[in-house]
């Protein structure tokens, strides 16, 4: 299991160089990092299900110019790794989806807030490396470009790699066996974990980054209460059900900034 944490790191860690550093094809997006990191493990479904997620919650994040987002690669490994050793620890699926899932991603958005200030850092200490390439071109060594790029991203896959794996350990070690307990007291039969385990970490997502919104903190709230509703009661779960619960948020945030508005 340490081995495939570290296998699990070191690929996030490339999937976060391409955000803003090499290549730049989108695959440091969550619905596709989630779905490699599936693919590479084995459970295509499960990490498609954690990028999808993820994906709405960072929607219009995009790191262009100097603007630098939250590290949302970083928050989809870690969230996607922690689910794969909590389901090889012995936790069931459904526990997994729906107390793993949302406590997972509140310790992947920290360590992804703190990758983006390493990274503020690092393009300081990274300036140096910029002019010495400059100066290697005005003397005619067109070769010190190349170099001083490379050495300018080996810092970065380290802060990735460090950071994810730690993170990921923390995760292991002292979140997932009180999670297991408590998922043993978990009564989930016939629920559909992968809608309501989503619906609540989409819930708590929407919170963390909503502070002031109110009409999101709907949406959080509805995510979360619809959710466990369909853990309490499985008549809830039907195929419109998705539907019906995009068109209740949408109508009650309406309404809310209706009457917000006066």
């Amino acid at each position: 299991m340490l081995n495939a944490s570290l296998a699990m790191s070191a690929l996030g860690a490339v999937l976060c160089l391409d955000d803003n550093i090499v290549l730049r094809i989108m695959l440091a997006q969550p619905i596709a990092c989630g779905s490699l990191l599936g693919l590479f493990m084995g459970d295509l479904r499960l990490g498609v299900t954690v990028g999808a997620v993820l994906q709405l919650l960072w929607l219009f994040d995009i790191p262009a110019g100097g603007f630098i987002t939250i590290d949302y690669t970083s928050c989809t490994v870690i969230v996607t790794a922690l689910l794969f050793i909590s389901l090889w620890s012995g936790m069931p699926r459904s526990g997994a989806l729906m107390i793993g899932f949302p406590v997972y991603l509140i310790l992947g958005t920290a360590a992804g807030a703190v990758s983006s200030l390493l990274t503020r850092l690092l393009r300081r200490f990274n300036e140096a490396f910029a002019e010495r390439a400059t100066q290697g071109i005005a003397n005619g060594r067109f070769s010190s470009v190349s170099w001083n790029n490379l050495l300018a991203i080996v810092p970065m896959f380290v802060k990735h790699l460090g950071l994810i794996f730690l993170t990921i350990l923390f995760g292991w070690l002292v979140l997932l066996p009180p999670l297991i307990r408590l998922s043993a007291h978990l009564d989930c039969a016939g629920s559909n974990a992968f809608i309501a385990g989503p619906l609540i970490a989409a819930g708590v997502g929407i919170g963390l980054r909503s502070t002031r919104a109110h009409g999101s903190f709907l949406f959080s709230g509805c995510s979360m209460a619809l959710a466990f509703l369909m853990v309490k009661y499985a008549g809830l779960q039907g195929r419109g059900l998705l539907g019906l619960v995009l068109c209740c948020c949408l109508a009650l945030t309406l309404i809310w900034r209706k009457v917000a508005a006066r």
